[in-house]
């Protein structure tokens, strides 16, 4: 398992978060994840990560893109927008965002991601099909 140092700042960062929660409508995210809740693409707001729900996983999820849909944001969003995105992402699943739902959008207080929540082992790529967490993508500034 393989923990990205640059993950460290994002968690327990509740501007991160609040952040992310911003640049996650303003890049359309809702378009197919809806609010979180999930429509064209899967849902953020229940246990299932399909490819890892630690923020390193999510932010390569991001970067790269996966089958079936999701658009590789890297180079064309700068890397701390993506980590502030995955934050946000990330936090869609925990207890204290859901239980502060006011009415269907329950995304929009979302909670800081805790630092137990890297503990998920999560998915793992199978050897040789992905970046080693090291590379990072150029985007806008």
């Amino acid at each position: 398992m393989t923990i990205d140092p640059r993950a460290a700042a994002y968690y327990d960062n509740a501007a991160a978060v609040n952040t992310g929660k911003q640049l996650f409508k303003q890049y359309n995210c809702s378009g197919c994840h809806s609010n979180g809740g999930g429509g064209m693409g899967p849902s953020l707001m229940d246990g299932e990560w399909i490819y890892g729900g630690r923020l390193e996983q999510i932010h390569q999820t991001l970067v790269e893109g996966r089958p079936n849909g999701m658009p590789a944001w890297g180079g064309k969003v700068s890397d701390p927008q993506l980590w502030q995105i995955s934050a946000y992402v990330r936090s869609l699943s925990l207890p204290q965002t859901l239980a502060a739902q006011n009415g269907p959008t329950p995304s929009q207080t979302p909670a800081p991601v805790p630092r137990s929540a890297e503990q998920d082992t999560g998915w793992t790529a199978p050897p040789d099909t992905t970046n080693d967490f090291g590379a990072t993508l150029k985007g806008p500034d």
